[in-house]
């Protein structure tokens, strides 16, 4: 972790004072950006130090500490404090002894608003030792839940005494609730049998960001005359997310659990290329793209495919490259016959994926460091479905890529 100022006091937004749907909205728009940063391939540490940043106007802390269950043992896996000793990071305690058997067992918030006076009481841990030598002099402990069973807890420590209340309490569960997927990224390999709902709040995030936003600016709105045009195109691209979102989840679902199989027919192969072409071009104009397509001359008369799924995993790829592409750069497209099979390539002009992260594009919600481009947008499906379609149709489906020059994704179905 980088270096960080020595702390002083901030000045905070009071969850009793501000109106609740302030905390709703600052939330959603900084989940949004830990999503992106994620996305993006940013490591764990740097996410979270971007949370605790963020996380300073809304709500009342100066320093924030993150550990977790490790069987019995409670082991500390980060923390906003810049020169924590050597001999506390990654520390690991008994539950029993770690002061906080009561916050997981229950899992309610504990509230110390004079730290000093606690460690009087009682040996202190040594982390608290830690946290009064620092100047912090509150904190409130949360837990982090997984279908109600505690998995950790986070700890938001302040400079001033008496800093936390009962009315902070729903605010920080909130927080908590929202930081569960980033902690599942850290969480050891060997640990998460026990806990599978991570791909599944990755899905609730999703949804709750552009439902957030939705929300948010119809409250805001509703009183007004005359909605500001800008407003109708953000409701609108978050709800189209959210159907696309739904609508990828499904027909996986189905393709996965329902054997999906495609329902071929014999296509006129001309007619089929230009029809995607067209639509092609559609998704590349936004981005003002050079969409090109070669195709080969000797492309036979009929291909026996399910014309609707084959549309779909090319419109999937160039959506990709799209994504991942620059304005006004160029994609270009082929289709062409190689023994008995026929083949579709769609490559751009786009940053490039590291060779060591490229199995990770057809693995569910799978990331790479390579950022989109512009402000795009995926559900982390689209490559998966595609990789579905050609695989039912007895095809296969890879992709190659440069860093600096572009990617290429190609795939190929037999002809008959």
């Amino acid at each position: 972790m980088g270096a960080q100022k020595q702390p002083t006091s901030r000045k905070h937004i009071d969850p009793q004072l501000n109106l609740g749907r302030l905390v709703d909205v600052l939330l959603g728009k900084i989940v949004q950006d830990i999503n992106r940063k994620v996305t993006a391939g940013e490591n764990i540490e740097q996410v979270l130090s971007f949370l605790c940043d963020s996380l300073s106007v809304l709500i009342p802390y100066d320093r924030m500490a993150i550990a977790l269950v490790d069987q019995d043992h409670l082991t500390l896996k980060w923390t906003s404090f810049a020169n924590l000793p050597s001999h506390l990071h990654g520390i690991s305690v008994p539950i029993q002894d770690s002061g906080l058997e009561m916050v997981l067992s229950s899992g309610r918030p504990r509230i110390i608003n004079d730290l000093v006076a606690h460690a009087a009481q009682a040996t202190p841990f040594e982390t608290i030792k830690f946290q009064i030598t620092e100047g912090m002099k509150s904190s409130l402990t949360c837990p982090l839940l997984v279908r109600g069973k505690a998995i950790g807890v986070v700890a938001f420590m302040s400079l001033e005494h008496s800093t936390y209340k009962d009315t902070h309490i729903d605010t920080f569960l909130e927080i908590c609730e929202q930081l569960i997927p980033l902690v599942m990224l850290s969480w050891p390999k060997n640990q998460r049998h026990d806990h599978k709902p991570v791909a599944i709040n990755k899905i609730l995030h999703d949804l709750k960001n552009p439902l957030f936003v939705i929300q948010s600016l119809i409250e805001i709105y509703s009183q007004e005359k005359v909605v500001k045009e800008e407003v109708w195109s953000i409701l609108l691209r978050n709800i189209n997310f959210m159907f696309s979102l739904l609508n990828n989840l499904a027909d996986l679902n189905r393709m996965k659990h329902q054997g999906d199989s495609p329902e071929k027919t014999h296509q006129r192969l001309r007619d089929f290329v230009a029809d995607l072409v067209k639509n092609a071009q559609l998704l590349a104009k936004r981005k003002k793209i050079n969409f090109h397509v070669q195709i080969d001359p000797n492309l036979p008369e009929t291909a026996f495919l399910d014309p609707v799924k084959i549309r779909r995993a090319f419109d999937n790829l160039v959506l990709n490259a799209v994504k991942f592409s620059d304005f006004n750069t160029r994609v270009v497209a082929s289709v062409q016959p190689i023994g008995g099979r026929l083949h579709f390539s769609v490559s751009d002009q786009g940053p490039g994926i590291r060779e060591d992260e490229l199995p990770n594009l057809f693995k569910e919600f799978g990331k790479t460091s390579t950022p989109p481009i512009g402000y795009e947008e995926g559900t982390g499906l689209g490559l998966v479905i595609a990789k579905h379609i050609v695989e039912a149709h007895g095809g296969q489906i890879d992709v190659s890529s440069q860093v600096g020059v572009g990617t290429t994704f190609h795939f190929w179905i037999p002809l008959k």
